[in-house]
Formats: structure tokens, sequence, C-alpha cells
């Protein structure tokens, strides 16, 4: 039953230097010699057509060879064999293992081994290798995105898009260096309670003055945008500044507005030149003795001072003598 197991030879190789230093041309010239080196590496199998030839004709033919051997491979209908696929001699050698097949045919390669410097090797198949690969691969983007998250800041909409990723133990780091920074604090706010009560110069007092660490400074939004927003509005100052500065008349429009008061009660008609200095359109006269209503909107009503954005004239803000 264990025999009948197959060992998975894919995690070793095999090599034999004793071998190739006893051959006279020291190395793997041929692929004949190729063969005979494979022959005596574990994966090897003794159940093989080409063992099975050496076995039984080399005790009846010592000078049997692979002349021969090769032309017997052909006469068997069962079992498997060995054969020299690719062969770059002294370097490489690709070795099959084949089925015979009962019609004297070739099945297709069941494993496939290389001979690469004199040692040979197990080839994996492609399901061993695609799985590999597969698997490093989810295994290296797992850790890369674990690092990142791990090094990802705080979300701030006033901070940059971009951030600077810190290295798995970097955290930690920094956990280390605030730790000794106390350690240090407290080391020396002890050192300078015993030198005040032994009356010595503290070591701290005594040492020189520790260079200062420059740290890269932060980019500064809140100017960045306040720049923005005078930058935008720059044309709309200027095209202010250009335009002439309007020269209101206080006295006028108090009387305009007094004699447009006036008939908006009822009392008189609003003169024509008052209309023209408020620049309003004057109404149709009502009977003697009905009220109309004050609307502002249609009898004209405006302030007495221009809107602006900018500081009224001193004329405007003085009052009317």
């Amino acid at each position: 039953m264990a025999d009948d197991l197959e060992q998975d030879l894919r995690h070793i190789h095999w090599s034999w230097p004793e071998a190739i230093a006893a051959n006279p041309a020291r190395s793997l010239a041929t692929p004949d010699l190729a063969m005979d080196y494979f022959a005596f590496s574990p994966f090897w199998d003794s159940k093989s057509n080409n063992n099975v030839l050496r076995t039984q004709r080399r005790i009846e033919n010592p000078t049997y060879g692979h002349a021969e051997e090769k032309v017997e491979l052909t006469a068997f209908r069962t079992g498997f064999e060995y054969i020299v696929a690719h062969a770059r001699a002294p370097d490489v050698f690709v070795i099959h293992r084949r089925d015979v097949l009962p019609d004297g045919g070739r099945g297709p390669v069941t494993h496939a081994y290389f001979i690469l410097q004199d040692k040979v090797y197990m080839s994996p198949n492609l399901h061993d290798i695609a799985a590999t690969r597969l698997r490093n691969a989810t295994y290296l983007l797992s850790t890369t995105f674990s690092a990142l998250s791990a090094a990802k800041p705080a979300a701030n909409p006033r901070a940059t898009t971009q951030w600077r990723a810190l290295p798995p133990g970097g955290k930690d780091k920094e956990k280390d260096k605030g730790k000794e920074a106390d350690k240090e604090r407290r080391d020396s706010v002890a050192e300078r309670r015993d030198s005040v009560a032994t009356g010595t110069p503290s070591a701290e007092a005594t040492a020189p003055a520790p260079a200062v660490e420059e740290k890269e400074a932060a980019p500064d939004w809140h100017l960045f945008h306040a720049l923005s927003a005078t930058r935008a509005s720059l044309a709309e100052l200027d095209r202010l500044a250009a335009s002439p500065e309007a020269k209101a008349d206080a006295e006028a429009e108090s009387r305009a507005f007094d004699a447009l008061a006036q008939a908006a009660i009822g009392r008189a008609p609003a003169p024509a030149h008052a209309h023209a200095q408020a620049g309003t359109t004057p109404r149709p006269p009502q009977p003697f003795g009905t009220p109309a209503p004050f609307t502002p909107a249609a009898d004209g009503f405006r302030p007495l001072r221009p809107q602006s954005n900018f500081a009224p004239s001193l004329a405007a803000d003085s009052p009317a003598v």
C-alpha cells in the first residue's frame, strides 16, 4: 500500500558531484550521459520501461547501450518511459515521463524534470505555479492596503488631498519618542530639584543648548483662501476706483421729499420740479378730502443717500440746514 503512494519531490533537488568528476568529460556532454545521471536520482522510478530493459539486457550483454535501448522501447505496449525531450549540453536538459498506450502510441506527459548546472529538479505543474503566484499577489496586496490604512491621516476638508504613508512601525516609533521625551523631562526635573537642594549646578545648566530640530511647516490654508478671494475681487475694485464718485445734494433732496410727502397725504400737488428732482412720475390729482394711501413704490420713495459699499460722502452724511 505504501509503495503505491507517490512521493511529492517538488521541494527538493539532487546532485552528485562525484559522478560528474568521474566522468571523462567532467560534465554531461551528451543526452545519454544526462539520462544515466538522472537514473541515479530519487526521481527515477524503477518500474519504468527504461529500468526494465537496463536490468535485463545489461546482465545478458554488458555492452548494451543507449541505441539498443531506444529501439526496444518502441516494442512496449504498457507502462511508462523516460525520454530526453530537450538538450542543450552541458547545462540544460529536459526529461519527460510519459505513458505507453496499448496501441503502441505515446500518451501525454505526466511529469517533467530538468537538469540545470548538474542539479536535477522536478518541474511544477501549471496549477501549482498559478496558485503560488496568486497567493503571493493576494498577500502583498493585503499587506499594502493594511499599511496604507494604518498610516492614513484623519479626514480634514481644509487639508490637501495628498498624504504621506508612514512605514508600518512609524506610529510605534512616534510613541517611543514621546515616552523617551517624558522620561528625559522627569529626569531633568529631578536633577534640578537635587541641584537646588545641594547647591551645585545641574548637568542641564552646564550642558550646551541642544540643536533645535527644524520641522516641516504645514501649509496655511486659511491664508491661501483669503489670498484667493482677494485676487478674485481685484478686477471689481479697479472698476469701482476708476468710476467717478456720485455727488448728492442733501438740501435739494430734502425739499423734494417734503413736497412728495405733502402730495401723498392730499394737501397739495407735488410740483413738477420736485418729481424731476426726485426722479418720479407725477400722479393725477385726487378729490379734496379723499386721502390717498402712501405707497413708497408708487410714489417713487427712495432713501436720501445713495446705496453703496463704500463710505458715503461728507455732504450726504451732514444734516440739511
